[in-house]
């Protein structure tokens, strides 16, 4: 079982990774919450010195994104732009895998603004995508950061670069991202119901996301494996047979948490991460089936395909 929970292919990491970054590099668009100031320039070289950093977008240039942003940061003490800036120099700093630069900048950032809501996402996001490529030095940064802007934005507040019309627009996309996030960090650190509480939350608000479903059902896993040892030291019958119809309750969940990240990983572009996450469920669908079969699995897969057409 162990081996079945570690992490499936450097494919589905290296492109999790690089979608986090492309998401961000993104203007995006789009009603609901109270109008208010948005952070603005006071001249025209602060606003010059502002567009030429944001405009950076190319990975190979992050370096010089950092860069600028640092200077910007030194130059302009008093700009209303400061919390964004210091997104921009995190994302730089992570890309160029530098993650204690990433995080000492967060840091510094939250001391100006312990309530900038869009450096608490980037750190959220950053510890998540560093745990992907084997970091977990942040893990538990990531986790109280990812907590404290869920509950911001839960209770309708939203980052200062947003307009209320854009974060409406925005609001699942970033809030699955974010619960999605935080799950797989209580994964890496062993809060695995936790973890599953997260992930549901992802999943309502991205449905289609593969990767939410797939994390839910390695978390899912982790909390079978839990509870079978328990249920093997038990004892008691009555308590090892209460153990044991939990099992059988927890491993529906999990495989059709696998189905639905197997049938939402179709399609071009994805195939190598839907294969692996295919021989991963049948592999546990077997191990943990009373025939050790593979039957019923299709009539699953069939079903969960009903529910994404």
């Amino acid at each position: 079982m162990k081996k079945l929970l570690a992490f499936a292919t450097v494919a589905i990491l290296l492109v999790l990774a690089l979608s986090v970054f492309a998401q961000e590099a993104t203007q995006e668009k789009a009603a609901g919450q109270p109008a208010r100031k948005r952070p603005a320039a006071k001249t025209e070289e602060e606003y010059t010195s502002y567009i030429e950093i944001t405009k950076i977008t190319e990975i190979a240039d992050q370096a010089k994104k950092a860069e600028l942003a640092q200077a910007f940061l030194d130059k302009f003490k008093q700009s209303e732009m400061r919390g964004m800036i210091y997104r921009d120099l995190i994302i730089a700093y992570a890309t160029l895998n530098n993650p204690e630069k990433a995080f000492e900048a967060g840091k510094q950032a939250l001391s100006e603004d312990p309530n900038n809501l869009s450096v608490l996402l980037q750190l959220a996001n950053t510890a998540s995508d560093l745990v992907l490529k084997g970091n977990k030095s942040f893990t538990n940064d990531g986790i109280a950061y990812g907590k404290q802007v869920a509950e911001k934005l839960e209770a309708g507040d939203y980052p200062a670069e947003y307009s209320p019309e854009q974060w409406q627009q925005q609001r699942d996309l970033r809030m699955g991202l974010l619960y999605r996030s935080i799950g797989i960090l209580q994964i890496d650190a062993k809060q695995n119901e936790a973890a599953i509480d997260s992930l549901n939350k992802a999943i309502k608000h991205q449905p289609r996301d593969f990767f939410s479903h797939y994390m839910l059902g390695r978390a899912q896993a982790a909390v079978y494996e839990s509870i079978r040892v328990m249920a093997q030291a038990e004892k008691n019958r009555a308590r090892q047979q209460e153990l044991i119809n939990k099992l059988k309750g927890i491993r529906e969940q999990m495989i059709m948490s696998y189905a639905r990240a197997v049938v939402t990983s179709e399609g071009p572009g994805l195939e190598n991460m839907n294969k692996t996450i295919d021989s991963e469920m049948r592999a546990l669908y077997q191990s943990t089936s009373e025939t050790k079969s593979l039957k019923g699995l299709p009539e699953i897969i069939a079903k969960v395909k009903t529910e994404f057409n």
